[in-house]
């Protein structure tokens, strides 16, 4: 009789634990479907592309970069990386509830440098943030070393430009420099010569025909990245 009130003792006491388990298994497997849900929610919403932000306002310290940011997310993240493309700072651009809105967000930079920059969309849903795609990247430079030397030769009438590349130690991330020469500032360029960083360029015509004294001229300098990306960012004298 007292091994079999032990045995009834033991099968009530393994009942019960199951009934206090059961409950919470069940918990749990109702939240899955929920987070699932959520997770289902974010992979939803919109993705930006280097279409949607560009530089505003860029000074020798900071640049300032305007971003289109969509309604249906919390935020763009808009990232900068330096030339090795190691990540320097990291600015988020918050959304409005009524629809697209323009944000402006600032970054610190270094001069003779060459960034990069991108963006992805982000979801803030219950304490978890989710990030959508990275956007292709754009870039600039922040060269303050090009100089560009006028001469005059009274003896012959004729004259020159000169443009002063920066060294290679002053050109991160920079792999030549195609100079440029036109009659108008907004049009009508004429490929010079393309040069390495150090190798200054001498310019003594205009389509074959020497520079004229009187005739103002347009030089514009556009960096070629090593990231292979297009600079927004260039030169123009």
């Amino acid at each position: 009789m007292k091994k079999i009130t032990r045995i009834f003792a033991l099968a009530l006491a393994l009942v019960m634990a199951f009934a206090l388990q059961a409950p919470v298994n069940a918990a749990e497997k109702a939240a899955v479907p929920v987070m699932d849900r959520e997770m289902e929610a974010t992979t939803m919403m919109t993705d930006v592309t280097n279409q949607n932000f560009a530089p505003y306002y860029k000074s020798n310290k900071e640049i300032t970069y305007q971003v289109a940011v969509p309604s249906d997310v919390t935020g763009v993240q808009v990232i900068l990386y330096n030339y090795k493309g190691k990540k320097v700072s990291t600015q988020n651009a918050l959304s409005a509830s009524y629809g697209t809105v323009i944000r402006y967000v600032r970054f610190k930079i270094a001069k003779n440098q060459t960034y990069t920059v991108k963006v992805r969309t982000y979801l803030s849903v219950n304490g978890t943030t989710i990030y959508g795609k990275l956007s292709k990247a754009r870039a600039f430079t922040t060269l303050t070393n090009i100089k560009l030397k006028y001469k005059y030769n009274y003896r012959t009438g004729k004259k020159n430009y000169t443009v002063v590349m920066p060294k290679a130690k002053n050109a991160k991330g920079i792999k030549n420099f195609t100079v440029y020469i036109s009659k108008d500032r907004s049009k009508g360029y004429k490929k010079v010569k393309t040069a390495k960083p150090g190798k200054n360029v001498k310019i003594s015509k205009f389509k074959g025909k020497a520079i004229k004294t009187r005739q103002i001229y347009y030089i514009k300098i556009v960096p070629n990245l090593k990231c292979k990306v297009k600079s927004d960012v260039i030169y123009q004298y």
